[in-house]
């Protein structure tokens, strides 16, 4: 494969279809202050807190909000029973929120405390678009595509015989992570031991391009294998969306303070 030759990657424009529940976390968590919780309508409503800031400075309940956050008044409150109450026997409708209601997601499980329907938990978001929508990430795509051949691979008739081996071995780490379940270091050995046997297999299947004796990353068979996960999003059906900007901008790692130079990376970032 000749990489000088700007047309030496394959590329396909995919839609993937999600029938199953995916998460993929932000890494923010969110308690019962920062989200909105509509019992009746078992809906949770995520906030872009500029906006939202914007609300409350309207009401002018910005003071209350801080004393609200504070513990200082309602403390026992959550965010949606705390907005209705500033408001009255009127109430605050989501649509008069607007824009500060950057997300909707529906609630699949009872939410209770005490016999009542209030939130207590903290929730982590998945990770949304600057327009609301979900976000899975090229990575996780990817990886999702690894897992689809490796599964592929490991029901072939020719490797039925390794993949008894490998079940009894998977058999004997999961009996091991069970019994060590409430010892913290033991537990934590055998996860280890279970890692090492699921990356035993993976680098059985896929480590085969044999181009690198040392770094075993070199030699693996996906390693070619990109996924993007963003797109420019200026022109949608012939018209442009309103409030978007969307620039191109170069990905660096950053670890310790050290920038960490190699293969560039471009990511696609919209903001409004």
């Amino acid at each position: 494969m000749n990489n000088s030759n700007k047309n030496f990657l394959e590329h396909k424009v995919m839609t993937i279809e999600v029938i199953t529940p995916v998460c993929c976390s932000d890494g923010v968590t969110l308690n019962k202050k920062e989200y909105l919780y509509d019992n009746k309508k078992r809906k949770i409503y995520l906030l872009h807190k500029l906006e939202f800031g914007k609300y409350l400075n309207g009401r002018r309940w910005l003071n209350n909000f801080e004393r609200y956050m504070q513990g200082k008044e309602h403390d026992e409150m959550s965010l949606y029973e705390w907005l209705q109450c500033m408001a009255g026997h009127k109430g605050v409708t989501i649509e008069q929120l607007g824009k500060a209601v950057l997300a909707t997601v529906d609630v699949q499980v009872e939410i209770k405390r005490n016999g009542e329907g209030k939130p207590v938990n903290d929730m982590n978001p998945t990770i949304h678009l600057v327009d609301g929508n979900v976000y899975i990430p090229g990575s996780t795509i990817k990886g999702m595509l690894r897992t689809a051949i490796l599964f592929h691979l490991i029901r072939q008739k020719d490797w039925e015989d390794r993949r008894k081996i490998y079940w009894r071995q998977i058999q004997s780490d999961i009996k091991n992570l069970y019994e060590n379940r409430r010892n913290e270091y033991e537990s934590k050995k055998a996860l280890a031991q279970y890692s090492n046997t699921a990356d035993k297999i993976e680098k059985e299947l896929l480590s085969v391009l044999k181009l690198d004796t040392k770094e075993a990353a070199s030699n693996d068979a996906l390693r070619g294998l990109r996924c993007g996960d963003a797109t420019l999003i200026e022109h949608k059906q012939g018209k442009k969306s309103a409030g978007y900007h969307t620039v191109i901008l170069k990905k660096k790692d950053i670890k310790d303070d050290t920038v960490k130079e190699g293969e560039c990376k471009m990511k696609c970032v919209s903001y409004r």
